[in-house]
């Protein structure tokens, strides 16, 4: 755990708002994949738009916001 101060508003907040960030970026890529397909970019968009959220809320420890770096 980053800090244990910011815990309990990233459970509160910042994790309910990463599950929405989840779904819509989810949504987003799945109305966008037709066009990025054209565009042979599905790879980043699917990064963009559905790991880095996902990553954000799942896998980031408690209360660890980055240090700025």
């Amino acid at each position: 755990m980053a800090d244990e101060a910011l815990a309990v508003p990233d459970i509160l907040f910042c994790r309910p708002v990463g599950l929405a960030g989840c779904a819509l970026g989810f949504t987003a890529f799945v109305v966008s994949s037709p066009f990025t397909a054209m565009a042979e970019c599905v790879d980043e968009s699917w990064d963009t738009l559905v790991v880095t959220p996902g990553e954000w809320t799942f896998v980031r420890s408690l209360g660890d916001f980055g240090d700025g770096k």
